[in-house]
Formats: structure tokens, C-alpha cells, sequence
């Protein structure tokens, strides 16, 4: 019987193709022949364990999304700086000494506070509002009509810290039910390695219920060995490249 399926040309994204493309070619024949149905089954848990594998390992999908809330955080922190600043140099006494109480805490936060990374940005918004939120502090706001924009800050960086919380729970879970590729490939191989032994046999048999899905397996598989052989090639020759130089 000849060998198709070759571990030490297998990457990741390779048994998770071509466990989708045999398990698809063999979905219309599955349900009269329940020893094939029994292979697929098998390569389907294995592919399940390597998608989560994958999914893992691939960049959090609320990264993008914790970017964005940090840049919302920004402008609230900039545009109220900004306003509180503009009405420290009014030609309104009043006004003038009560915004420059209110910048003179920007100041000893940092007025570039919101450049820093999150966790420092983080920490100086708390300090931030710890000092605002005292009393003398929220009577100058209210005086000058800046609660909403510091209400807007405030929600701003709960819906910040709210993201950062699910990414790190998500990290945690990932990290508990972490199962290394290599070992998910041990199990990988043998049922895409079983179930193709199965349908070549099977279509010497049989080969009008089996043989033109054999055939599109065998193809698939070709296709995936070729392409997997010339990066190989391709990765020899710029170590080769790399080592000349």
C-alpha cells in the first residue's frame, strides 16, 4: 500500500486542510459504510483538537478592538485637558483659578500621560480620577459644565479595562488547555493516515461507490505534499543563502 501522508512535511495549516478537504470528499458516502464513518469521526476529533490548537496560538481577536478603546481613552483624556487648559487662560478670574486647580492635577498626573503604554496609562487615569473625584474637584467641574466630558473619560477607560479583563481570562483559559501541536500531530497523522489506507483499499473493492473519491483524496494530498516540499526546498536554500553570506 503506498504511503501519502508524510508527518515530517506537515505543518499546522496542512493537516487542518487536509483534514477539511477528506473529510468533505467523503461526507456523501459516509452514511453506507459505518467503518469510514468511524475513520471520520476520529480525524474530526484530532482536527477539532488542532483548530483550537491554532486558534490558541494566533492573535487575541480583541487586540485590534483593545487598540481601538485605547485610542477612544486618548481623545477623552486629551480633549478634556485640552478644554480644562483653554479655560485656565480665560479672561474669567473665576473661571480662570478653578480650571487651573483642575490642570495643575493633569500636570501631576502627566498631561502626556495617555502616550504611555496601557498599564502606565492605566495607572495614571486612576490617580487621575482619584484626585478629580474629590469633592472641591467635582464642584470646579460642575461649575464649569465638564462632567460630561470627564463622565466620557471615565466610561472610556471602563470599556478599556473591561477588554483588557476578557483578554487576560482568555489568556488564563488558553494557557490551562494549552496541548502543543506535535502532540495533537501524533494523533493526526495515524487517522489521516488510517483513513486514506481505508478508502484506497476499499476502492479495489469497490471502486464505483469509492474510487472517484479516492481519486479526489489522493489529489488534494499531492497538491499539499508538492507545496509543502517546495517551501522546504525554499527554506534550505536561504539558510543555505544566510550561511554564505
Amino acid at each position: 500500500m503506498k504511503k501519502y501522508i508524510f508527518k515530517s512535511l506537515l505543518t499546522v495549516d496542512n493537516t487542518i486542510y487536509l483534514s477539511e478537504n477528506l473529510m468533505r470528499i467523503i461526507k456523501a458516502i459516509l452514511e453506507t459504510d459505518s467503518k469510514l464513518k468511524g475513520l471520520s469521526d476520529k480525524l474530526k476529533a484530532v482536527y477539532e483538537r488542532m483548530v483550537a490548537n491554532k486558534k490558541r496560538n494566533s492573535a487575541s481577536a480583541l487586540t485590534q478592538k483593545k487598540a481601538q478603546l485605547d485610542q477612544r481613552r486618548d481623545q477623552g483624556y486629551i480633549s478634556l485637558r485640552d478644554i480644562i487648559h483653554g479655560i485656565s487662560l480665560s479672561l474669567i478670574p473665576e473661571d480662570a483659578e478653578k480650571a487651573l486647580s483642575l490642570y495643575r492635577v493633569f500636570e501631576a498626573v502627566g498631561t502626556t500621560s495617555y502616550s504611555s503604554g496601557y498599564k502606565d496609562q492605566t495607572a495614571s487615569l486612576s490617580s487621575l480620577f482619584s484626585e478629580l473625584d474629590k469633592p472641591e474637584q467635582q464642584t470646579a467641574l460642575t461649575d464649569l459644565a465638564l462632567l460630561p466630558y470627564y463622565g466620557a473619560l471615565k466610561t472610556a477607560e471602563d470599556d478599556f479595562l473591561e477588554i483588557d479583563k476578557q483578554m487576560l481570562d482568555e489568556s488564563t483559559e488558553n494557557e490551562l488547555n494549552y496541548e502543543p501541536a506535535q502532540e495533537i500531530m501524533v494523533d493526526m497523522v495515524p487517522a489521516l493516515t488510517d483513513l486514506v489506507g481505508y478508502m484506497e483499499l476499499s476502492s479495489s473493492f469497490d471502486a464505483a461507490t469509492y474510487g472517484d473519491a479516492f481519486n479526489q483524496m489522493v489529489t488534494v494530498i499531492n497538491e499539499v505534499n508538492a507545496t509543502a516540499r517546495a517551501r522546504l526546498t525554499n527554506n534550505e536554500n536561504d539558510s543555505g543563502e544566510e550561511t554564505e553570506n
